[in-house]
C-alpha cells in the first residue's frame, strides 16, 4: 500500500474532513476562485480571506461530528492512549496523554496540512509484482519530480 504524503494546505480553508463538515462554504467566493492571486491583494484582504484551524473549527457553518469530540473528563481519559493493563502504577501525566502526543494518527488535525496520495500510474510502477521497485520523490506542492536526462553532447568551445 503506497503512504498518504502530508504538505502544507496553501488554501483559504482547512482540510477538516476527519472532523466534520461544512454547512456552507466559509470563505467568499471570490477568493476561492483559481484567477485570484493572494500574492496581490492587499494584506488585511490576504488575512481575513484565510482561515486558521481553530477559527474554521468555532465557525457557525461547521459540524462536527458527534461521536468524535468528548464531552467530559471520562470520554477524555477514555480516549488516551493509557492501558490500564499492562502499567501496574501510571504516572498521571500517562492517564491523560493523547495518540498525538505520541505521533499515532488520529481523526484530529494538529496543523495546516493536506494528504497526498500518490497517482495510480506512480503506485503500479512501486507496487508491481516481480518489478523493480520504483520510488519518486514528492515535490513540495505533491507532484513527483521530472526526470532530467542530461545531453550527451560536448559544449566545450574549440578556440
Amino acid at each position: 500500500m503506497a503512504s498518504i504524503v502530508r504538505i502544507r494546505n496553501r488554501a483559504c480553508v482547512p482540510v477538516l474532513t476527519t472532523e466534520g463538515t461544512f454547512l456552507k462554504p466559509i470563505a467568499d467566493p471570490e477568493y476561492l476562485r483559481k484567477e485570484v492571486k493572494c500574492e496581490y491583494l492587499p494584506t488585511f484582504q490576504r488575512m481575513h480571506a484565510h482561515q486558521t484551524l481553530a477559527s474554521a473549527r468555532r465557525f457557525v457553518g461547521f459540524e462536527p461530528f458527534s461521536d468524535l469530540i468528548p464531552k467530559d473528563q471520562l470520554d477524555f481519559v477514555l480516549n488516551a492512549s493509557f492501558n490500564q493493563t499492562t502499567e501496574i502504577f501510571p504516572d498521571m501525566l500517562d492517564i491523560y496523554c493523547q495518540p498525538e502526543t505520541r505521533g499515532i494518527d488520529t481523526w484530529r488535525r494538529l496543523r495546516n496540512t493536506r494528504e497526498v496520495t500518490p497517482d495510480r500510474e506512480q503506485q503500479a510502477s512501486v507496487e508491481a509484482p516481480g518489478g523493480e521497485k520504483k520510488k519518486r520523490e514528492v515535490g513540495r506542492r505533491g507532484r513527483p519530480h521530472k526526470v532530467v536526462i542530461p545531453f550527451r553532447y560536448n559544449f566545450v568551445s574549440i578556440y
